[in-house]
C-alpha cells in the first residue's frame, strides 16, 4: 500500500465523507516576520524539522540572520520542506510561535477551518503521499528534488466530518505518543550508560592499546553467494545504538558481524556525524554483513561488549579517530592500524564486570523498546491509509 496514492486504494468512500483537494483547505503563508517586535528570535531551517517535531533551539540575535530567514508561523501550522519530501523534514507546530522565523525553503501551510490541522498533517506525511510528492520532485530538472505548493494543493483528500477527523488524528497521535515515549526512554537509558562509562574513565586504570581489548574486522565464515542480512551505511544511526535490517542479499563482500559487535563508520562525513551501532538485532548464531566502510569491533571478552560500544561513542576516542583519517578530500578514512594502537586507560576487571552487569539488562530494554517501535510504526503506516479512506473506522 505504500507505493500508491491514498485515493487509488479507495473504491468507495462513506456517504458522509467528501472528496476534495488540499488546496481548498489551506493557504501557504509567505508573511514576512515582523522583526520590530523582538531583538531575539528562534530561526528554523529545513534541518530543524524532522518527522513531525521541531528541534529545540535557543533564541538568537536577529542581527546576522541568513537571508532566507523571513516567514512567520503560528500554532497549528504545518511546516514542510520543499526539498526531498522523503527525507521527512516536516513538523506540526504544537506550540505558541510568535518569536519563530522560518526559512523560505520551508513551506508553511495554514488551514482555513474546514479541516483538522492534525488530520491534514497526518495525511500529508503518510507514506503514500510522500512517495507521490517525491516522484513529482524527481521529475523536475534541477540540483535538488523539489516540490511546489501548487503540487501539494492538487492532492486529493478524503474528508470525513470534523469529529471523525479528530478521532482519527487522536488515534494516530496516541500511537505516535507511544513511539516517542519509547524513544525518550531509550535516550535516557543510553545517557545513564554514558554517565557510568565516564565514571570508569576517571578511575585508577592501567594503560593498554585497544588491540589487546578487541579484534578489528574479525574473520567470519560467510561464504560468497550465501544469503544474509545486510546493513547499509544509511541504516547506521548518528545517535543511539539500535540498528536493524530486514534486507537479505547474497554476500559478495563487505564487513561481517554478529550480535555483540560494535559498528563504526570509518569514512568522512559519516564518522564525524556519529554513525555507530551495537549489533543486537540478529538471532543466535546469525551472521550479517554490511558496508565496506564499517569498522567492526569485537571484544575479546564478552563482558567488554557494552564498554566497547560506549568507547566508540566517546568524544575523545572519536576525535582521535577523526584526526587519524587519511585520503583525499571528501574520501578520507580511518585506518585500522590507528584504531588498533589507540591508547586507553583500562579499568580493573572488577569494575568492567560490574559495568557489564548493570548495562546488559539496559541494552536488552533498549532492544525491546526498539523492536516494539518497529512493530508500532508498521501498524501505524498500515492503518493510516485505511482510516483516511473510510475503509476502517475508529471506535
Amino acid at each position: 500500500m505504500k507505493n500508491h496514492n491514498l485515493q487509488q486504494v479507495v473504491s468507495e468512500i462513506p456517504e458522509d465523507w467528501n472528496l476534495t483537494n488540499v488546496g481548498s483547505l489551506v493557504s501557504t503563508i509567505s508573511k514576512t516576520f515582523d522583526f520590530s517586535k523582538s531583538d531575539e528570535v528562534v530561526f528554523l531551517n529545513t534541518s530543524d524539522v524532522l518527522e513531525g517535531k521541531v528541534l529545540l533551539h535557543d533564541k538568537i540575535s536577529k542581527i546576522g540572520l541568513p537571508g532566507q530567514a523571513k516567514k512567520s508561523i503560528q500554532k497549528g501550522d504545518i511546516l514542510f520542506s520543499e526539498i526531498r519530501p522523503k527525507n521527512k523534514r516536516f513538523a506540526y507546530v504544537d506550540f505558541e510561535a510568535e518569536d519563530y522565523v522560518v526559512s523560505t525553503k520551508l513551506m508553511v501551510l495554514r488551514t482555513n477551518g474546514k479541516v483538522s490541522p492534525k488530520y491534514l498533517f497526518f495525511y500529508l506525511t503518510s507514506d503514500p503521499i510522500l512517495d507521490r510528492l517525491q516522484l513529482l520532485a524527481e521529475s523536475r530538472s534541477g540540483t535538488f528534488p523539489q516540490i511546489t505548493f501548487s503540487e501539494v494543493s492538487s492532492l486529493d483528500i478524503t474528508l470525513p466530518p470534523l469529529p471523525t477527523q479528530n478521532q482519527i488524528a487522536n488515534f494516530i497521535e496516541a500511537l505516535d505518543g507511544k513511539l516517542e515515549l519509547n524513544r525518550r526512554m531509550n535516550k535516557t537509558l543510553e545517557e545513564i550508560g554514558t554517565a557510568l562509562f565516564k565514571q570508569l574513565l576517571v578511575t585508577k586504570s592501567n594503560g593498554a592499546e585497544l588491540q589487546y581489548l578487541v579484534d578489528i574486522n574479525p574473520r567470519i565464515e560467510l561464504k560468497r553467494g550465501e544469503s544474509a542480512r545486510y546493513v547499509e551505511m544509511k541504516d547506521l544511526p548518528e545517535q543511539g545504538m539500535w540498528v536493524s535490517s530486514e534486507v537479505n542479499k547474497p554476500y559478495k563482500g563487505g564487513s561481517k558481524f554478529r550480535n555483540g559487535d560494535t559498528l563504526m563508520a570509518r569514512i568522512t562525513p559519516c564518522l564525524e556525524n556519529g554513525k555507530s551501532a551495537f549489533v543486537s538485532f540478529l538471532t543466535e548464531n546469525e551472521l550479517a554483513f554490511g558496508s565496506t566502510e564499517f569498522i567492526v569491533m569485537r571484544p575479546k571478552n564478552k563482558v567488554f561488549e557494552e564498554y566497547v560500544y560506549y568507547l566508540v561513542r566517546d568524544e575523545t576516542f572519536r576525535d582521535y579517530a577523526i584526526k587519524s583519517m587519511v585520503g583525499s578530500s571528501g574520501r578520507q578514512r580511518v585506518q585500522t592500524d590507528a584504531i588498533l594502537h589507540y591508547q586507553l586507560l583500562l579499568p580493573s576487571d572488577t569494575l568492567v564486570e560490574n559495568f557489564h552487569t548493570l548495562m546488559e539488562p539496559v541494552f536488552q530494554q533498549i532492544k525491546t523498546n526498539s523492536i516494539e517501535n518497529e512493530k508500532l510504526a508498521a501498524i501505524r503506516d498500515s492503518l493510516l491509509p485505511r482510516l483516511m479512506s473510510g475503509r476502517l473506522r475508529v471506535n
